[in-house]
């Protein structure tokens, strides 16, 4: 991450790339206090600065976040995140698509863990098809 910093920049795509694959690294070690800010600036330079900010990486880096505030038991700042991750997935992809359905499972997972379990219910994926 350093070497692509030094000489691709800051605001690079390659950098938020390796950002948010070292925060991914993280999360998988179970450091979530290190992957936060590393995909809290990577989301905050991809809407900055439009790397993708409306694509994929994007999607990528709101559901790693998501998931690290629900590891946190930060419930209430994971919610947005899928909400936005939800609407962005079916727009770019659809509502059937496994991505989408997947996501809109999380929803609904993360609304049980709160203890809104009509919500939950209401979540489901076969529910928000259209």
């Amino acid at each position: 991450l350093r070497r692509v910093r030094a000489a691709e920049g800051e605001d690079h795509p390659h950098t938020v790339e390796d950002m948010i694959a070292l925060a991914k690294l993280y999360v998988r070690q179970r450091r979530m206090e290190e992957a936060e800010p590393l995909l809290l600036e990577s989301m905050k330079r991809l809407r900055e600065a439009a790397l993708g900010g409306g694509g994929s990486l994007l999607l990528v880096c709101m559901d790693s976040l998501a998931g690290v505030y629900v590891e946190q038991e930060k419930l209430e700042e994971a919610e947005p995140l899928l909400l936005e991750s939800i609407a962005k997935c079916r727009e770019l992809l659809g509502d059937h698509h496994p991505n989408t359905l997947s996501k809109m499972t999380q929803l609904a997972v993360l609304y049980y863990k709160k203890g809104k379990r009509g919500e939950a219910e209401a979540g489901k994926p076969r529910m928000w098809i259209r």
